[in-house]
């Protein structure tokens, strides 16, 4: 397993600043809801052949009896398992049925109360038609002031579709699971009443069906605690269980929104990445999905151990402990206490960070990701996987000398920091600063994007692995950045023109081609299209990837082959 470059980028993530500064904005979920705007209107803080069909006996479980469907008053009235839901029309009809949005709806019961700490339980049966014109509520969490912000009854999800005609086929369906380090974001991340995630553009340009989810975060997804264990000593991961109980609502009640049931692509950013990873390698995901794109992820996960510690401070912070019953004590606690009592620390690099994540326990999760994926005990499929260029570039400390980035070098890597410091010698970079940037995102994330793809293509999924490259070339306050965390979204989600930002037509250009690629991958297995730069499958031997930059998107062979050879060493020390 390659663990060893995440634990030891911590420490080097964290190493103080050479003149007592330090380095805090927030993680990765995507700009926040409060984001502020730089002078220019860009966003200031933006974070912005198929492997075979599953087998889906176990896709069908978990949502409960269906209810009685009700009769539709027109095309925006869609039945589903738990009754109708009422959507808001997007255009005209171009067809039969006019494309819409369902927002806020609920795929599971509100995990409150004696359902805190449980799996997710199927929604209940609606009687009335549910006027689905409100995103949910985002799950609780901490804000950039350590308040909770947020509610626990958060599991919901909102659904785009195009414009059908009359006979129309059934569209490929893209289901996005948010950033966030698994203790923040949201499915709705936005600037005031513009939202990051919004499925429309690539529903209205592509012809897809978008998804995206809620699902819950921080202790009241990943405490681990014999007392809240099932019949079978199992406990945490209800983060995974409600992305999986998504899934299985996408399963039943998709084709009445237009969607192919058999044509899922899941796909997700940051922790919202590693999530995807993890689904693939796990059981309980067989037959939800059939393709996968991590965007910026990685497909490694704590120690069990660790989970277990964190979630013992976690209940003895919160005072429930030494409680004669501590499952009780915890469901009775105000949420917002079980946040407070001990913040959840997060930070860029990964392992300094709260151990309180999607782990191994041998249910929901049987190995390491990337180990069982390259033993080919996963969820096959075709797979994209990539990461960006400069990576952890608004959150680097200053190091503003040679002497400053050495120490943090050798203080993160001890033994093997001259062989690093040679890869990545201060002087062969614009600052020292820039050398420390380019250093920790290809360690935690260029290369950890080489290992999955690696691990995918030995199992014999259809592979193909990008480099993101591409700045906010038109914004002062962004584009010394570089191609930072995040990114990318804005190119997915064909969303450029957020709080007034105006791309420059190259920009333009490669969220056009981005978005082609994503859902011609949805469609087929394979982002190769007609007239696009072809993109040639992953090969271990070669490294073929995609550079996707504004100026020219070029496939090439070798990419940081020197350096992701030596952080392979790093991490099987």
């Amino acid at each position: 397993m390659r663990i060893g470059r995440l634990l030891a980028l911590a420490a080097l993530a964290a190493f103080g600043c050479d003149d007592g500064a330090t380095a805090d904005p927030p993680l990765d979920a995507g700009p926040p809801l409060d984001a502020d705007v730089a002078a220019d209107g860009a966003p200031a803080d933006a974070t912005p052949s198929d492997g075979g069909a599953l087998d889906g006996a176990e896709a069908d479980q978990g949502m409960g009896e269906p209810c009685a469907p009700g009769e539709p008053a027109d095309d925006l009235d869609v039945p589903t398992a738990q009754g109708l839901v009422r959507g808001e029309a997007l255009g005209p009809a171009d067809g039969a049925v006019r494309p819409a949005v369902f927002r806020g709806i609920p795929f599971a019961a509100p995990p409150t109360g004696p359902l805190r700490f449980a799996p997710p339980a199927p929604p209940a049966c609606r009687a009335q038609v549910l006027a689905a014109d409100t995103f949910g509520p985002e799950c609780m969490q901490l804000d950039g002031d350590a308040a909770v912000k947020g509610a626990e009854d958060c599991l919901t999800l909102n659904v785009w579709r195009p414009a059908l005609p009359d006979g129309a086929a059934q569209r490929p369906v893209m289901v996005f699971i948010h950033g966030g380090g698994n203790v923040q974001g949201s499915a709705v991340v936005g600037f005031g009443d513009q939202v990051l995630y919004d499925g429309q553009a690539l529903a209205a340009k592509h012809g897809v069906v978008v998804v995206t989810l809620q699902y819950r975060l921080g202790p009241l997804a990943w405490l681990v605690h014999p007392a809240l264990a099932d019949a079978e000593g199992r406990s945490g991961n209800l983060g995974t269980l409600d992305q999986i109980a998504a899934l299985q609502w996408v399963r039943a009640n998709i084709g009445a929104f237009g969607g192919d049931p058999d044509h899922v692509t899941i796909f997700g950013e940051s922790a919202g990445g590693r999530n995807v990873c993890v689904l693939k390698a796990s059981p309980l995901a067989r037959g939800l999905f059939h393709r996968a794109i991590m965007q910026s992820g990685a497909c490694v996960v704590p120690a069990r151990d660790r989970v277990e510690a964190d979630s013992l401070a976690q209940i003895e912070a919160a005072g429930c402990a030494a409680a004669p019953d501590v499952a009780a004590c915890l469901r009775e606690l105000p949420a917002e206490t079980l946040w407070t009592a001990r913040p959840p620390v997060i930070d860029l690099a990964g392992g300094g960070s709260s151990a309180l994540q999607p782990h191994v326990d041998g249910h929901t999760l049987t190995g390491q990701p990337v180990d069982v994926i390259a033993a080919g005990d996963h969820n096959p499929g075709p797979f994209i996987v990539g990461a960006n260029a400069h990576e952890i570039a608004r959150f680097a400390p200053p190091l503003r000398t040679a002497a400053a980035y050495e120490a943090a070098v050798r203080a993160a890597l001890g033994p093997v920091a001259d062989a690093a410091l040679a890869l990545y010698p201060a002087d062969a970079y614009d600052s020292p600063r820039d050398a420390y940037v380019q250093l920790a995102s290809d360690a935690q994330f260029v290369c950890t994007a080489r290992a999955a793809a690696r691990a995918a293509a030995a199992a014999g999924d259809p592979t193909f692995l990008y480099h993101f490259a591409q700045p906010l070339t038109q914004s002062a306050a962004l584009r010394g950045f570089g191609a930072y965390h995040g990114i990318e979204l804005f190119f997915v989600w064909d969303n450029l023109r957020l709080a007034g930002y105006q791309p420059s037509p190259a920009e333009a250009a490669l969220a056009e081609a981005v978005g082609g690629y994503w859902t011609a991958f949805a469609e087929a297995g394979d982002p190769r299209t007609d007239g696009a730069v072809a993109w040639p499958p992953y090969g271990p031997a070669t490294d073929e990837h995609l550079l996707l930059v504004g100026d020219g998107i070029a496939p090439g062979a070798g990419l940081k082959q020197a350096e992701c050879d030596f952080w392979d060493r790093v991490g099987d020390r």
